[in-house]
């Protein structure tokens, strides 16, 4: 299979296209199937390279818990559903840096199993959800969480 291969956080430049073995997945991961991405050289610009720690520390520091959260139940980001239950991608800001932008923020996101269809691929649904409710979030929802960074 192809794969875009990311050898270092390093922004675009440490990106390469490469044939892959198919991966082997153990009982609690899952297959993504993306037919058509990209990443242009304003993404590059604008978005930094966030490692996966970084993401978990930014949740941390979000300020919606269950009792906080305007929709704490919401399918996607609600603080209030369990494990496995929903997709609890709870975005949080990351710490002003000079290469981030004002307002940035990150969510880390590992699919659980049971989002997936026979094929071991996460239904499409599931994958425009957490793009889509994360997104409006951070873009909309906190920008009056900007100061409380500083």
């Amino acid at each position: 299979m192809r794969a875009v291969l990311c050898n270092a956080f390093e922004g675009i430049k440490a990106l390469s296209l490469a044939e892959a073995a198919e991966p082997e997945l153990a009982a609690d991961e899952v297959l993504i199937d993306v037919h058509a991405a990209s990443v242009s050289y304003m993404d590059y610009l604008m978005i930094p390279i966030v490692n996966f720690s970084e993401a978990q520390d930014a949740v941390r520091r979000s300020p919606y818990d269950q009792d906080r959260h305007p929709l704490p139940m919401c399918f996607v980001c609600g603080p209030a559903r369990g494990h496995g239950d929903g997709l609890r991608i709870i975005p949080g800001a990351l710490p002003l840096r000079p290469d981030y932008k004002t307002g940035t923020f990150a969510a880390p996101r590992v699919p659980y199993p049971n989002l997936t269809g026979e094929d071991g691929a996460v239904a499409g649904e599931f994958v425009w959800a957490a793009l889509d409710c994360p997104t409006g979030f951070a873009g909309v929802g906190a920008q009056h969480l900007e100061d409380d960074r500083r």
